[in-house]
């Protein structure tokens, strides 16, 4: 009798070693160790509720669930249960098992009523799961945007429009083309004037004759 209550007195002592084995690694943020520091605890709620925190710092979700849920059968009372299940279903919502999720923090509000965290970690796993369920349609393209106005050409009033350059005469004519020219202007003219000496009355016409003094 007493050699047995040595032996569980011995192994009492090591899982307490190793749990504060576990704890020293946690500390210093060696999650791994610290996990392997806590299985190697033999598996009680103490060692099983820290492997899981220690596994849920490493992303190891999942694997965080399942300790926790090994904790969760050897809680000793409604405080523990309640913190194991309220875990659990973080890990379960990280690992995107809403409806999952949603059963762990019921399960620990069934421990303990009061928990503000696990009311609203529920409603959380509950809006997951319903945009899962029922997925939002996707966003609409916007319409293209209408083609650039054209510039408008500036019109300046206060500008006088440009005045025509006078025609320039032809260069370059040979003297015959000249004279013809020059007749075609003068020709009109004197015809003209002729016409008006043949109209004028005979009083009024000069006389070519010499006047007598």
């Amino acid at each position: 009798m007493s050699l047995l209550c040595f032996w569980q007195t011995a192994f009492a002592q090591s899982a307490h070693s190793r749990l504060q084995s576990g704890d020293a690694y946690y500390d210093k943020k060696e999650y791994g160790k610290a996990e392997a520091a806590y299985k190697s605890a033999a598996g009680g709620y103490t060692a099983s509720y820290n492997a899981g925190n220690a596994a849920y710092q490493q992303g190891k979700y999942e694997e965080a669930a399942e300790l926790f849920r090994i904790a969760v059968n050897a809680g000793a009372d409604a405080a523990a249960k309640s913190a194991a299940w309220y875990n659990m279903g973080n890990a379960l919502l990280q690992a995107g098992k809403y409806s999952e999720a949603e059963k762990a923090y019921e399960s620990s509000l069934r421990q303990q009523p009061n928990r503000a965290d696990a009311k609203k970690n529920l409603q959380i796993a509950k809006r997951k799961q319903q945009q899962k369920e029922d997925p939002p349609p996707p966003p609409q393209k916007p319409p293209p945007p209408p083609p650039p106005t054209p510039r408008p050409q500036p019109n300046y009033l206060d500008r006088a429009p440009q005045a025509l350059k006078p025609e320039q005469p032809r260069r370059n004519l040979s003297p015959e083309a000249a004279k013809l020219m020059l007749e075609a202007l003068v020709q009109p003219d004197e015809q003209r004037n002729a016409q008006d000496y043949r109209e004028l009355s005979p009083a009024v016409k000069p006389t070519s004759g010499k006047k007598d003094w």
